[in-house]
């Protein structure tokens, strides 16, 4: 690690300008998450003042050769981050063997609900080497996520996939879009609402989002 730190006695006025080189970083070691996350190579620059995620200023960038999460291999990422007082600006880009995508974005963090823009392109995800499925599945997709406001009383948001293509084999499952969208209406009904090619599916009515897990409980029950 090479750099400067100031007035580190003080959380909220701490100055920082750092450059960490890793080569065989044992990151699980200091985030006491070894099964977890594995050795990290690549070089981070932070240059910044603060450490509260609501107040502080920040601008960031990391080159990330190799990192090894749940004893997989990733590779070839760049990271960019810049932050001022909650407001956030954030592109990845990440040519790994197992996964090549694209996402560029921005967030409010400084509300008690926070807003968040993200587009993203995922050129191929190899989800049977990523450990998330037990059968051979690549992945592609482009999409926007939208949550413009998450107050159950003003909720506002879009999620939206394109070109989505999943490869099993020889099989391939194609779907042009699928829409979730959610907003508050002039009457005050929560509306939540799902389009795509195989189906459709409204949700409406004097109920909160953040309610729905308990509403399907009960009835359950």
């Amino acid at each position: 690690v090479q750099g400067v730190i100031s007035d580190f006695t003080n959380p909220n006025k701490i100055n920082y300008e750092l450059v960490l080189k890793a080569k065989n970083f044992e990151t699980g070691k200091w985030v006491r998450r070894d099964s977890s996350f594995g050795k990290l190579n690549g070089v981070i620059r932070v240059k910044g003042n603060g450490t509260n995620y609501k107040t502080l200023q920040l601008n960031s960038t990391m080159r990330i050769d190799e990192f090894n999460y749940n004893q997989i291999p990733y590779n070839n990422a760049n990271i960019q981050l810049i932050a001022n007082k909650g407001l956030y600006n954030y592109s990845t880009d990440i040519k790994s063997d197992l996964l090549k995508a694209a996402v560029k974005g921005n967030a409010r963090l400084n509300s008690l609900y926070p807003s968040i823009n993200a587009k993203f392109d995922i050129q191929q995800a190899n989800l049977l080497a990523m450990g998330f499925l037990k059968d051979s599945m690549n992945l592609r997709a482009k999409g926007l996520i939208d949550l413009k406001n998450l107050d159950p009383n003003e909720l506002n948001f879009l999620v939206k996939l394109d070109s989505v293509q999943m490869t099993a084999g020889t099989k391939i499952i194609a779907v042009d879009s699928l829409n979730l969208t959610g907003l508050i209406d002039s009457a005050q009904n929560t509306v939540l609402v799902f389009r795509s090619a195989f189906m459709d599916a409204n949700m409406q009515g004097k109920f909160k989002y953040n309610e729905i897990g308990k509403i399907f409980e009960t009835q359950m029950n």
